[in-house]
Order: C-alpha cells, then sequence, then structure tokens
C-alpha cells in the first residue's frame, strides 16, 4: 500500500548519503490523484479554461486554465500561442491541439503540443499518443482549407468535452455495487437457512407447510392451481383472439372485400364488410331506379337477375331484410316492401361462389337509397 503525506526520518547510509524510511515519489502521487480526479480540463470556474482560438494568421491561442492528465496536474498560466503549419495548395489538412504528459525523464511535464494531419482528398484527424510514457487529451481539431492563410473560428472544432479529453472532476462518478450486494445476499441466505433449520417441526413449520401446499398446483383449490387456471383461461382468449387476427389478416391480405364481395348490377352495392370470428356480415346499398312505382320487380325473374360474388371458403347461412320498412308478407302486391334471400348458382374456378339473389321490391321512391345486410360464413379453416 502507498500512502502520503508522512514525515520521513532522515537517517545516513554511512557515506554522508541521507537516507529516508518514508521515501514518495512523483508516480506514487500521480497514482493516488488518478484515484480522486478523473483526466480532463478543470472548467468549474472558468469555462474558456484551454480553449483553442483563433490568432493572428495561421497561428492559434490556448487559453490558461488547470488539466488533469492520470493524477498529473497542469496550469497554462497565461495564453499560449501555437503556430501552425501553412495550408496545403491542392488539399484540405486537419490538424489537433493536445494537452500532453510525458512521464519519461527527458520530459518530466504537461504542455501543449501540435499534431499535423496529413493533406488529402479525404483527410482525417491525426491519432494521438497514449504509449512509451506519453498521455495525450485532444483540446481542438483545426480542418484548414486548401491555401488558406488565416485560421478562422468556424476552422476550429472544440473537443474539451469529448471522450479524447473531458472534464477533471472528483471520483467516483458511479459506484459499482455489485460486490457488496453478492455478499449481503449471501449473509441472508445464510441466515435465512438456519432460520429454515429452526422452524423446522414447529408451529411455524406447520405454517410454511401450508404455505407449500398453497403453491402446489395438484393440491385441490391451491393457489398455485387457481392461477394454473386462471392461466389456462388466458391462453384459450389468445387462442380465440389469434384465430380472429389470423381471419382479419386473411380478410385484408389476400384480396380486396370491395372487389371480392360485389354484385353484377350496379344498382346494387356493397359498402363495407365486418367481421367477427368466422361471420361476415355485408352491409350495402339499394339504389334507384331499380324499381320505382307499383309494379314488383323480382331480381330473379324476367330481365332482373342479380348475382353477389363472394371469395372463396364464404356461403350465406341468413339474409336479413332491408331495414327501411317491415314486410307485411310475401305477396309483391304489398306496398314498399323489399325482401331478399340466395342461394349458391354456381363456384368459380379460383373457389369463389356465384350466389343468385332472389327478392323483390315494389314502391321503392327513386330519390331514396335503402340499405340492406347479408350475412355469411366461411366454411374453410380460419
Amino acid at each position: 500500500m502507498i500512502y502520503w503525506p508522512f514525515d520521513s526520518v532522515v537517517g545516513d547510509d554511512g557515506e554522508g548519503n541521507p537516507t529516508y524510511d518514508r521515501e514518495f515519489n512523483s508516480e506514487n502521487l500521480r497514482k493516488i490523484f488518478g484515484g480522486l480526479y478523473t483526466n480532463g480540463v478543470a472548467m468549474s470556474d472558468n469555462s474558456g479554461a484551454l480553449q483553442v482560438s483563433p490568432g493572428s494568421g495561421m497561428n492559434v491561442v490556448v487559453g490558461s486554465g488547470f488539466v488533469i492528465i492520470e493524477g498529473a496536474m497542469g496550469c497554462q498560466e497565461t495564453p499560449h500561442t501555437v503556430v501552425i503549419d501553412a495550408a496545403d495548395n491542392a488539399y484540405t489538412r486537419i490538424d489537433s491541439i493536445v494537452a500532453r504528459l510525458n512521464t519519461n525523464i527527458s520530459g518530466r511535464c504537461i504542455s501543449i503540443e501540435y499534431l499535423k494531419g496529413t493533406a488529402g482528398a479525404a483527410p482525417t484527424v491525426p491519432e494521438i499518443v497514449r504509449s512509451g510514457g506519453i498521455y495525450d487529451i485532444r483540446l481542438a481539431t483545426i480542418r484548414i482549407p486548401a491555401a488558406a492563410t488565416a485560421i478562422t473560428a468556424v476552422m476550429i472544432t472544440d473537443t474539451r468535452m469529448g471522450s479524447e479529453c473531458g472534464l477533471a472532476t472528483a471520483r467516483p462518478q458511479e459506484i459499482d455495487t455489485a460486490t457488496i450486494f453478492d455478499q449481503y445476499q449471501a449473509a441472508l441466505a445464510e441466515y435465512m437457512q438456519y432460520v429454515q433449520e429452526c422452524i423446522d417441526d414447529t408451529v411455524a413449520g406447520q405454517l410454511q407447510t401450508q404455505i407449500d401446499n398453497m403453491n402446489d398446483p395438484d393440491v385441490v383449490n391451491s393457489l398455485a392451481s387457481q392461477l394454473s387456471d386462471i392461466n389456462t383461461t388466458l391462453s384459450n382468449i389468445n387462442s380465440s383472439l389469434a384465430t380472429q387476427n389470423r381471419l382479419l389478416t386473411a380478410l385484408t391480405n389476400a384480396y380486396n372485400v370491395k372487389s371480392g364481395f360485389s354484385f353484377n348490377n350496379n344498382n346494387w352495392v356493397v359498402d363495407s364488410v365486418h367481421c367477427v370470428g368466422k361471420i361476415v356480415i355485408l352491409l350495402g346499398r339499394l339504389r334507384a331506379p331499380w324499381n320505382t312505382g307499383d309494379s314488383a320487380k323480382w331480381s330473379a325473374q324476367g330481365s332482373y337477375p342479380v348475382y353477389l360474388t363472394c371469395p372463396s371458403g364464404y356461403r350465406p347461412i341468413h339474409v336479413a331484410e332491408l331495414n327501411f320498412g317491415a314486410k307485411t308478407s310475401n305477396n309483391p302486391s304489398d306496398k314498399t316492401c323489399f325482401e331478399l334471400w340466395s342461394t349458391i348458382a354456381s363456384t368459380g374456378a379460383n373457389g369463389s361462389t356465384s350466389h343468385m339473389v332472389y327478392g323483390y321490391a315494389q314502391s321503392l321512391r327513386s330519390t331514396h337509397t335503402y340499405s340492406f345486410q347479408i350475412v355469411y360464413v366461411r366454411n374453410g379453416s380460419v
């Protein structure tokens, strides 16, 4: 373990050289400060600390401020000018300004350094150095267009807040509690095992037996068995919903329901199709002048046959009356009435069916539109 600060007792090696019983070097100090502070620029009271800004001509100026790098601390007391190399005549170049820690004997300092990039059609940012006793943090990048003669603010990108620099802050920024939690968990498990051993064959043990029975799905009316029944019911509901969803998907994806259910007569119109399970309900309109006046018109007689085409896998199970008025009898002489039913007339090669729609209408007004509904059920699997 290293520790600091403590006084050293000065001794003598017998040859006139002092010795110290509490020797402490710079690496020890950096290690301690590195555990207390993160790398980066100290900006708590100076937002312009070590900020790179344009100088005159091809120069930039690095502002004063503090920096911490791997536990070492540096202070740029006054603004520092960096001379940028001349621009390339043909291509753009990207340079960088870094704060550099040098722990080598030849260095032993923190300094502001200039990293020159390589000009090219697609220039890249020069790599920072973090090896061989050198540790860089990037303060800014400078994008220098071809033939530039002066550095402007738009050329400089401030990277002090980036991942290669950052702000110097006190540690810890976050705490890893996994080890502590595992230790507590192990202690709790040991304690619960001790409690379990104590309560066996006691009243508490009997209570535990009852609790265990509640969790046993094989015990009648236990909580576990009731939950199992609920889960079975939910599973059945989900299965039913999935079945209906597959039907709706089939109806919407396999064909256009408007064209899938259609009449051969323009006065008969399918407006919408509603699906509930295997049940399919067609809602439509009968438009004038299919029949107006006192004479009855039969859809399946003479010159007025009406056919309903249905997609593959559907057949009629029930037909409802038009909802504009009650039918008084099956006598065509009754006024303002309409009856509708159908039978399968033919089946197409693609599985679609054609239904002859039987019905009559009398005294329908040409200025009115009459609605109807037809109910179908799907024959095939859903």
